[in-house]
């Protein structure tokens, strides 16, 4: 299975749980937790985990697996598959108590990501818990097509937690680069140098190409290249500027540099494209 196959079946969505049974489960189905208040430890393979608000926290089915919520704590989550083969399984499954007694609806992991194998934690989510209530909204209106939206909120939840453990990034770090990025998206048509970056976020360029990095996979010069390249794919679709001008409101001082840029992100110059 490859991350892009991914389409998830939510089959039951809790929100604001303040309490979970005090002994081991195993469950046939995923699980997915975040902390909205307090703090909880969960059990999982002979491991603690110690979750505080907004931390997030994931194990695969077939786990063995015990909850321990501290006073006044509470979370909210699902239980779900990656893909919807087993759809037809409508009503949640209750964990097992001591030996599973239904099978493991989805032995299998991904291919291009170890994230999923196990048991995995992300701390400080920015931007999780209200995706996690508008799934609940979803799952508890049942109102036309809320599976659909309910699949498609949750795999929104999963690839930001790809992205927050791909990033290894603190919570502080992870703003600076939304800020940088936000800078990007507002100010590409301007000359964005090192110097540009330095006296308005106060780091090091080398340091904040890292973030972007970190953030989008390119460093920096190369996330900005892109970004103007795919701004002046919706000019070359949506109007008939010549290309010089298109290359100028872009960002690209030299349309000679704009066309050999846009053919090594696209593949194709930028007049062949708009033909």
């Amino acid at each position: 299975m490859l991350l892009r196959e991914l389409n998830p079946y939510v089959r039951f969505a809790r929100r604001r749980e303040f309490r979970f049974a005090p002994v081991e489960s195993v469950a046939p189905d995923h699980r997915i937790f975040i902390v909205e208040k307090g703090a909880a430890n969960f059990f999982l393979e002979g491991q603690c985990y110690r979750l505080e608000k907004d931390d997030v926290i994931f194990w695969r089915s077939g786990l063995r697996y015990r909850v321990e919520l501290m006073p006044d704590t509470v979370v909210s989550g699902c239980n779900f598959d990656f893909l919807w083969k087993e759809d037809t399984v409508l009503l949640p499954i209750s964990p097992s108590k001591g030996q599973l007694t239904e099978p493991v609806l989805e032995p299998e992991g991904f291919s291009d990501t170890r994230l999923f194998d196990r048991v995995f934690c992300v701390r400080n989510t920015y931007g999780i818990l209200p995706k996690f209530h508008e799934l609940y909204e979803e799952y508890e209106s049942k109102q036309i097509l809320w599976e659909q939206r309910c699949g498609a909120l949750l795999k929104d939840i999963l690839a930001l937690c790809l992205r927050f453990s791909e990033s290894n990034q603190s919570s502080g770090s992870a703003w600076v680069a939304r800020e940088v990025l936000g800078y990007i998206r507002q100010n590409y048509p301007m000359r964005l140098t090192n110097e540009v970056f330095s006296q308005m976020f106060h780091y090091h360029p080398n340091h904040i190409s890292e973030l972007v990095k970190s953030q989008t996979g390119l460093p920096l010069h190369k996330y900005i290249r892109t970004y103007r390249i795919y701004a002046a794919v919706d000019l070359l679709q949506s109007t008939d500027l010549p290309v010089a001008e298109i290359a100028d409101r872009v960002g690209f001082g030299d349309v000679q540099q704009f066309s050999k840029a846009f053919k090594q992100v696209l593949g194709v110059p930028p007049s062949s494209y708009r033909k």
